[in-house]
């Protein structure tokens, strides 16, 4: 475990990733406390039930280094038109407000963030993206939503996915840590987290299956321009989940004090949850 994170709490807020023991010792070795992980993606209920299953025994063989939460989501920012909230989705999120389940906005479209953070009776996540004054991807947050997020008490988990990056994998640590100053300046620091959207050990079939689901007969790639059927190109610094180091160092060598960089390596995702679920 890295020696400066031994009595911190370090959370990523969302990885997706084919996971093993060697991927979770490495997640342990960089001193991570948790990791939220995407259990499921395009399976039907069959296979998820299946996957439930997979983990139960993941629980089992590793309960050393493993334990379950649970989360949903919806995945509308794609669709031409973005209608916002269905009669259907404000009693979802009424429900998952009773029930204490965080509603992730991480794939929805602009004006669904905007009804869902306004219908829910409790603050609502963002939990694996970043600002739109940072990169212009179809997936990322503008301003209007991100404020709107922050007066509700919100949060967003920023991401790593080269992507939702400025120059994709060529991204510099330097440009990632400047952008998080700018975000902190607009909606506080208590508001952002990481939510890296890490994707390790998967062939590339499965990026084009993420893009591609199980309806389409057209190929969809996505935000690749390139037409691109691999995993794009993590940045240098990013490369695997003890990576978020680099992170930590980058925000102090870049002006932030230490325990800010802390709020955002873990402690904020902490008290998001601990305070409102």
């Amino acid at each position: 475990m890295k020696e400066q994170f031994k009595d911190q709490i370090i959370i990523d807020g969302l990885q997706y990733c084919n996971w093993n023991r060697e991927i979770f010792e490495d997640l342990w070795r960089g001193g991570l406390t948790a990791v939220h992980v995407t259990l499921v993606y395009w399976e039907n209920t069959e296979e998820s039930f299946n996957k439930i299953d997979e983990w139960n025994d993941l629980f089992i063989q590793h309960k050393d280094i493993i334990c379950h939460a649970h989360n949903t989501r919806d995945i509308i920012c794609f669709e031409p038109n973005d209608s916002g909230v269905s009669r259907f989705g404000h009693a979802v999120i009424e429900e998952m407000n009773r029930l204490g389940m965080i509603v992730d906005l991480s794939h929805a479209g602009r004006q669904t963030c905007l009804d869902a953070i306004s219908i829910s009776s409790k603050p609502v996540a963002i939990s694996h993206a970043n600002p739109k004054f940072f990169h212009k991807s179809i997936r990322n947050i503008d301003e209007e939503v991100l404020k709107n997020l922050a007066k509700k008490d919100g949060f967003i988990g920023l991401s790593l996915y080269p992507l939702h990056l400025k120059n994709h994998g060529n991204c510099t640590l330097e440009e990632f840590c400047m952008m998080v100053h700018k975000l902190v300046r607009m909606i506080g620091i208590d508001h952002v987290g990481i939510g890296s959207d890490l994707c390790k050990n998967w062939p590339d079939e499965v990026v084009m299956w993420m893009r591609n689901g199980k309806w389409t007969k057209k190929k969809d790639y996505g935000e690749s321009t390139n037409k691109d059927t691999s995993w794009p190109k993590q940045p240098a610094w990013f490369e695997k989940g003890s990576d978020i180091v680099n992170i930590f160092n980058g925000l102090v060598k870049s002006g932030m004090n230490e325990n800010d960089a802390l709020k955002i390596l873990g402690s904020n995702w902490l008290e998001f949850m601990k305070e409102h679920f």
